[in-house]
């Protein structure tokens, strides 16, 4: 008869649940933006970055329900760990106060972003980057959800010669219905890749792009407030430094390269897209 014992029992899905956190975790870290890995059909081993954040989730609540149970296991010990010498509770032990203050100050570090713990943070920020640069950024957010005929209307792409294209390259249950996501996972590709077929191939309703479309291209920008204004400035090609002086001039703000654009936009009372706007010189 298999004898199973509580305490081991708890050890181990703690231990387990620890373990497939700590890799779901480093996943996530290096997975790009969510609005991004739809629009690219990112997968890692099989999985989507919906599929790691899902487990991450999971296993998190089991990672906490079988830590509260192993603190109600070993409660006496804990507490004898509060006990001095006269086997009174103390929370002025040192590995207790040493315990929490780590905490302490890796939970302020992050919400503050001061060094090292920053360091960090600068890293995830420059890994979203660099997803963002690799895949490009949808053209306006949850474009994959539309279906071919509103993708098409909204792109400026003449829907009839669309349809043609996608057949004639071999796609299958082409429809005008369904929506651009179930459409490329259909025919083993992303959104992205379907988007950059039709720009090269199909033709526009007028043949050409007018002012209006590229105005229009340039509101879809999306993630803004999440780019740090030298990350905006390589997206716009202009240099920081003009950048910075600019922003000065129109909205009397000292900005610093590492800033993020939401917080520019707070401070000045303005928007992303404004603050865009302002480091191209635009709206004179």
């Amino acid at each position: 008869m298999i004898t199973i014992k509580t305490r081991r029992l708890i050890s181990w899905i703690s231990f387990f649940s620890f373990a497939v956190l700590g890799i779901t975790g480093l996943v996530m870290y290096f997975t790009p933006q969510g609005r991004i890995s739809n629009w690219a059909d990112w997968y890692f081993l099989g999985l989507a970055k919906e599929d790691w954040s899902n487990i991450h989730i999971i296993v998190s609540m089991l990672f906490l329900v079988t830590a509260i149970w192993h603190i109600y296991l070993n409660w006496k010990p804990l507490v004898n760990y509060l006990k001095n010498t006269h086997k009174q509770i103390s929370f002025i032990k040192p590995d207790f106060i040493i315990a929490l203050i780590i905490t302490i100050v890796f939970s302020l570090g992050a919400y503050f972003h001061l060094p090292p713990f920053s360091l960090a943070l600068n890293g995830l920020e420059k890994v979203k980057n660099y997803w963002e640069d690799e895949y490009g950024s949808p053209p306006w957010g949850h474009a994959e959800l539309a279906s071919i005929k509103v993708f098409c209307t909204k792109m400026n792409f003449d829907l009839e010669s669309s349809i043609e294209l996608l057949k004639s390259e071999g796609f299958k249950d082409v429809s005008t219905k369904i929506n651009l996501k179930n459409f490329a996972s259909a025919n083993n590709t992303s959104p992205k890749a379907i988007l950059d077929l039709l720009k090269t191939k199909t033709k526009k309703i007028n043949d050409r792009q007018s002012d209006n479309d590229k105005s229009r291209g340039a509101s879809a920008l999306s993630g803004l407030g999440r780019m740090t204004l030298e990350h905006m400035c390589q997206k716009a090609g202009i240099g920081i430094d003009k950048a910075i002086k600019r922003l000065a001039k129109k909205a009397d703000i000292q900005a610093t390269p590492n800033m993020k654009v939401k917080e520019i936009a707070e401070r000045t009372g303005e928007t992303p897209m404004d603050i865009w706007n302002m480091i191209q010189n635009k709206g004179n």
